[in-house]
């Protein structure tokens, strides 16, 4: 990373928050690069094998050791800040297929909290708990609306919407094959 430019190293480090791998125009809408700039600052990357192009406009990280690396050199509160920014870049990009993109958010804007709005977290949460359970991946959907049901018992959320969650989770727990679903649905 030593050997990249300060544009390419400030370009991979909004990257990282994105995740492993990520997409050109979500990269594009996070930073303050020109685009000729950024897909210099990419190729620039691609060469040093930092990232590999995986097909137009996607890339990802060589390592997760890398990723991580960059990741970590942030302070907890911008790490914090450029999450929420992720996630609304992420929802403005996909707007017309926000439904495969649910995990995505509700991932980006739990790691907001603190900086971001809580409510938002919980409310995509549930509805990637609930899009999990359309396609029958309970255990993904166990996952989410108990990420959904902790982010409301920290008191960041509006704690209305906790029996919503504990009935989705409930029925995650059922499905998933997981006893404690009684207590959970009773609850």
């Amino acid at each position: 990373l030593d050997r990249l430019s300060p544009t390419a190293n400030s370009a991979l480090q909004v990257a990282a928050v994105i995740g492993r791998s990520f997409d050109l125009q979500v990269l594009g809408r996070l930073v303050d690069i020109g685009d000729d700039d950024l897909l210099a600052a990419l190729d620039e990357s691609v060469e040093a094998r930092v990232l590999y192009e995986t097909g137009v406009g996607q890339y990802v990280f060589s390592h997760a050791l890398v990723q991580s690396s960059l990741y970590d050199e942030l302070r907890p509160t911008r790490r914090a800040h450029m999450h929420e920014r992720v996630a609304d870049a992420v929802s403005e990009v996909y707007a017309t297929t926000i439904d495969a993109h649910l995990g995505e958010l509700a991932f980006h804007y739990a790691r907001s909290v603190g900086t971001g709005n809580a409510d938002r977290a919980v409310t995509f949460a549930c509805r990637a708990g609930e899009r999990a359970l359309e396609q029958l991946a309970h255990d993904d959907a166990v996952r989410w609306f108990e990420q959904a049901r902790e982010l409301v018992e920290l008191g960041g959320a509006d704690r209305t919407m906790l029996g919503p969650i504990l009935l989705g989770l409930g029925t995650a727990e059922k499905y998933s094959g997981r006893p404690t679903f009684r207590d959970t649905l009773l609850a």
